[in-house]
């Protein structure tokens, strides 16, 4: 098998449907091998029914996993693949129509030492009334695009998960998606970096990642994440992933937690009232304060942590 397509996939079964339609447009050359592998995580709803109407359309394998967690899904598809080739995306997309072509044919030319990603193209349920907020929200809400031109990314620049691709020796290698980590619905926390610490991991055994403009996708966004609370909570969230990256170096703590960080709080949430009342942006401001709560929780959690051992 050259080429593996993995979707998690839970309780989306409408938007599941879209995707695999738009699969059976993809245009290929006769000569890629490619398969499809849908992880239903424990959904309740139609998502087997809907799966199985594409069996005679796709080349698919669909495979539960009953153990919550999208880190797990997405191992449980690692593990059922054959493709020497991975692709990893969501179940709310649609690919442009040479999508599995773009990424084999790089992947030919580079076998060795990449893994790559294209732009996502934000797919708005309703349109957006205020594109500030948008702009701001992760590229899971704003799309994702880094030029014209195929690239090595920069040493801050990533993929997301509705649009990448890695040789499947070297992922499984390295162990797969770390389960602690990335959505789970069984638990109330937005948790997320799945991919990012899957990247860096790539990196660290000397893959370089690689930009393809052409390989693109439309990424469904609901109107539930176009709102300030689910940017907010991502946001947060990423605060947690990356505490231990920008935590500064400090001898001064209040219960455990340096107190710079309290002492940034309370000027985010001091320039948020000042801005409110002059009907100034805060959006911003509001972020950022998120981003420390985020680290603040973070490092509470860890220190607990430490006292149980």
């Amino acid at each position: 098998m050259d080429v593996s397509v993995i979707i998690p996939t839970y309780n989306n079964c409408n938007r599941l449907n879209i995707t695999l339609e738009a699969f059976t447009k993809l245009e290929t050359l006769s000569d890629i091998l490619w398969e499809l592998i849908v992880v239903n995580n424990n959904s309740n709803d139609s998502t087997k029914e809907v799966v199985c109407s594409f069996t005679d359309k796709l080349r698919i394998k669909y495979v539960e996993e009953l153990e919550q967690g999208i880190s797990i899904a997405k191992n449980t598809g690692l593990r059922n693949s054959s493709g020497e080739l991975i692709i990893f995306t969501d179940d709310d997309v649609k690919p442009c129509k040479n999508w599995i072509q773009l990424y084999w044919q790089e992947y030919q030319r580079n076998p060795k030492g990449y893994f790559f990603g294209g732009p996502i193209v934000s797919d708005f349920e309703v349109t957006p009334l205020d594109m500030d907020l948008i702009r701001l929200g992760p590229a899971s809400v704003k799309g994702l695009n880094y030029g014209k031109i195929k690239k090595e990314l920069e040493t801050d620049e990533f993929f997301v998960s509705a649009n990448w691709a890695a040789p499947s020796e070297v992922v499984k290698e390295i162990g797969g998606f770390n389960t602690e980590m990335g959505l789970n619905a069984s638990t109330d926390k937005v948790s997320v970096g799945e991919e990012t610490d899957l990247m860096e991991r790539l990196i660290s055994k000397g893959l370089t990642p690689f930009y393809l403009p052409e390989a693109s996708i439309k990424h469904f966004v609901p109107k539930s994440k176009m709102t300030l609370e689910h940017i907010a909570s991502r946001t947060e969230a990423s605060g947690r992933y990356l505490v231990d990256k920008e935590l500064e170096i400090t001898s001064g703590y209040f219960f455990g937690v340096p107190r710079w960080i309290y002492r940034q709080l309370f000027e985010y949430w001091l320039k948020i009232q000042i801005k409110k009342l002059f009907f100034k942006s805060w959006y911003k401001d509001y972020l950022a304060y998120r981003h420390l709560l985020g680290c603040r929780k973070q490092i509470i959690n860890s220190n607990q942590i430490k006292k149980m051992h």
